[in-house]
Order: C-alpha cells, then structure tokens, then sequence
C-alpha cells in the first residue's frame, strides 16, 4: 500500500471517530476529507466530494467562501452558524482549526458540527425553573 493510501485511511478513520459532521479542506478551499455524518446529511458519495469546493455542501455559499480566508489566517472559529444542503434544522453550531499536515506541508482547516438541541433544551429547562 502506498503512503498516499496509507495516510488517507489514517485521516477518513480520524474523522469518522466523530458522531458529528466533520470535514476537511485545503487552502484552496478544497474537500480533502469528509466523515459518513457529513455525506449521509449532504446525501452524497465520498468520492464525489473529495476535491470540490467545500462551499457547494453549506446553504449560505457566499458567507462560507467570504470567511475561508479569514478562517486560515486566524487558526480557528467556535459556534459558528452554518447551514449544510439537505439539512433542515438549525441545531448544528460549528467549530473550526487549521492544522498544518507535517506530510504535505500543507494548511488544512478541520470543521467540526456538534449539536445545540440539547444545550437549548438545557437552558430553557434552566429558565422555566
């Protein structure tokens, strides 16, 4: 197996890990990796995906590639509100980091869902007590 191969099963199985969307992308803007959460919602193919933009896969296309750029020159992001194609609920906050990966030399920004329906439920039972 070549070490190509070998280091896009080490990233797909860090992705997967999580319950929540995940993906990566490149300085261009590009897919590099996307977890099964992330496609399953999008209702596309993995390999359909890696290698286009990642701003196709978000409602709102023109703030996505209006804060790409910013994203990688701050590092990172938290609780950012994003909406993914074929998802039809706002209970997704997103976070984000860039990382440099030592192999390619290469800047890549990880997006990371998680689920807010459980923090609003929490904080409208804190309320109502």
């Amino acid at each position: 197996m070549n070490t190509i191969k070998k280091d896009l099963i080490y990233t797909t199985s860090l992705t997967e890990i999580h319950s929540e969307p995940v993906i990566v992308i490149d300085s261009d803007y590009k897919v590099t990796d996307i977890n099964s959460k992330f496609l399953n919602i999008i209702k596309k193919k993995r390999e359909d995906i890696i290698g286009t933009y990642c701003y196709n896969y978000f409602k709102d296309s023109e703030r996505v590639k209006k804060n790409c750029a910013k994203l990688f020159e701050i590092g990172f992001f938290h609780d950012e509100e994003l909406e993914l194609v074929g998802h039809n609920e706002k209970d997704l906050l997103y976070n984000g980091f860039v990382y440099k990966n030592e192999k390619t030399k290469n800047s890549e920004l990880v997006i990371i869902g998680r689920k807010i329906a459980l923090e609003k439920n929490t904080t409208l039972n804190f309320k109502a007590s």
